[in-house]
C-alpha cells in the first residue's frame, strides 16, 4: 500500500526533474524568441505545479497518499485510528473548512476562508 501511495508524489517529482532538465536545455540567447521565452515559463510553471501537487498529495490527512503512507509506516496502535478515518473520505477536509469559515466569520474578524475561495482573492473594502 506505501509503495502504491508513493507512486503518484513520485511521479510529481520525476516531471518535476524532467521539467527541470528540459528547462536547462531552452536556449534564450541574444534574440530571446518569443516562443522560447514561452516554452521556458510553461517549463518553470511545470516545475512549480509539481512540486505543490507532490507536498499537498504528501499531507498526512487519510484520503491524501500521504495518509496511506503514514497508515503503512506507522506502528499498528498509531496506524489503526487513522485507518479507520478512510472510509469518510473528504468529508473531513471539507468539514475544516465550513468550520473554520464558520468560526472566523462569527469571531468578527471578518476572516471567511470559504468565501474568500469562491469569490476569489479580491480585496475587501
Amino acid at each position: 500500500m506505501v509503495w502504491v501511495a508513493l507512486a503518484g508524489p513520485g511521479m510529481n517529482v520525476l516531471l518535476a526533474i524532467i521539467s527541470a532538465l528540459l528547462f536547462y536545455g531552452v536556449d534564450c540567447g541574444y534574440r530571446r524568441a518569443e516562443a522560447q521565452v514561452g516554452r521556458a515559463a510553461n517549463l518553470v510553471h511545470s516545475i512549480q505545479l509539481n512540486a505543490v501537487l507532490c507536498v499537498f498529495n504528501m499531507l498526512p490527512f487519510p484520503t491524501l497518499d500521504g495518509g496511506r503512507v503514514a497508515v503503512g509506516i506507522l506502528p499498528g496502535f498509531l496506524a489503526r485510528p487513522l485507518a479507520r478515518v478512510e472510509p469518510y473520505g473528504m468529508m473531513i477536509p471539507d468539514a475544516d473548512l465550513f468550520v473554520v469559515s464558520y468560526l472566523g466569520a462569527r469571531s468578527g474578524l471578518g476572516f471567511n476562508l470559504l468565501g474568500w475561495l469562491i469569490g476569489g482573492c479580491r480585496p475587501t473594502r
